[in-house]
């Protein structure tokens, strides 16, 4: 079966368990600041998709890297993963649960990926702006990338728009070897 489609199917069961409940921003935020945890970690992620590793020292070590005041859905949802050797589902899990939660509050998830940190009123003025443009609530993921020279990555629902000075580096790059290969 498609790790995708089992991945959205536990998301979509537990979006549908935890929307009715009064701690639902909570259990959105913890399951923000849990994948964040694990995507920092990729040692973490291969233990946790170890065969070899014993399901109850699973549940364990993931405990260990849970925030403290993370709602028992959650915790129940991580040892069920681990339980039914889904290891590897529970980022995407995470993610798809994320992604259900803004899309039913009609927000749009945005990072923005700055060279350089702008300063706090630029920074607040640039989000009103994208609000405005978009004509929609946005959920801003901020992220200080000093590999893009200048500029920003403007990803919004998956769309990128860069207009940093790499990727018009990399766009210079990418239409000279078309000359060059045409010219052959």
């Amino acid at each position: 079966m498609n790790t995708g489609a089992i991945a959205s199917r536990y998301a979509s069961a537990f979006f549908e368990i935890v929307s009715e409940s009064s701690d639902i921003e909570n259990i959105y935020t913890s399951a923000k600041k849990l994948s964040n945890i694990l995507l920092k970690w990729p040692v973490l992620r291969r233990v946790l998709s170890d065969r070899q590793t014993d399901l109850h020292d699973k549940i364990n070590l993931l405990l260990r890297f849970v925030p403290s005041g993370v709602p028992d859905q959650i915790i129940q949802l991580l040892e069920l993963l681990i339980r039914k050797n889904r290891s590897e589902q529970i980022i995407p899990v995470l993610l798809m649960f994320r992604k259900k939660y803004l899309s039913s509050r009609n927000i749009l998830d945005v990072e923005i990926e700055f060279a350089h940190m702008p300063e706090d009123n630029i920074l607040n003025e640039l989000k009103r702006k994208i609000e405005t443009t978009l004509k929609s609530s946005c959920e801003f993921e901020i992220v200080e990338n000093p590999e893009l020279i200048a500029g920003y990555i403007l990803l919004v629902n998956g769309r990128i728009f860069d207009t940093s000075i790499k990727g018009q580096l990399r766009t210079v790059k990418r239409q000279l070897l078309d000359v060059k290969f045409e010219n052959r």
